[in-house]
């Protein structure tokens, strides 16, 4: 998924059907659009779980979320930018946090998408 706009609407955000590790994503949107979705507020969240309900998605799908590699404990960030101040973490996102460094939006349960930490050489 990328975002090409500040504001959310219809054409802010595209779904691309295609199995890819995160940078191979980041990469993808960088190139044919400009980066991997930043969810910065509930408005953007609702706008993605309801654009993405009548699909067929069952690892996730990637999001721009990513921290650095450097330090146990970095921050998370949207890529390319501002800190996280908002994201639908899922209860469990922090476990092993050692060895995740980029997020996806995974569904729990019908109309509801949570945010979760994983490897970035997971392909989704």
């Amino acid at each position: 998924m990328n975002k090409k706009g500040q504001d959310v609407g219809k054409d802010d955000y595209t779904y691309i059907n295609d199995s890819k590790s995160w940078i191979d994503a980041l990469g993808y949107c960088q190139t044919h659009h400009q980066t991997l979705a930043h969810i910065l507020n509930a408005t953007a969240h609702k706008y993605i779980t309801k654009m993405l309900q009548d699909k067929e998605i069952t690892d996730g799908v990637w999001i721009g979320l990513e921290r650095s590699m450097l330090f146990a404990c970095s921050p998370w960030l949207w890529t390319g930018g501002p800190y996280v101040e908002y994201a639908s973490w899922h209860q469990e996102y922090a476990k092993d946090p050692g060895s995740k460094f980029c997020g996806k939006l995974l569904k729990e349960k019908p109309n509801r998408y949570s945010c979760f930490s994983v490897s970035n050489s997971q392909s989704l």
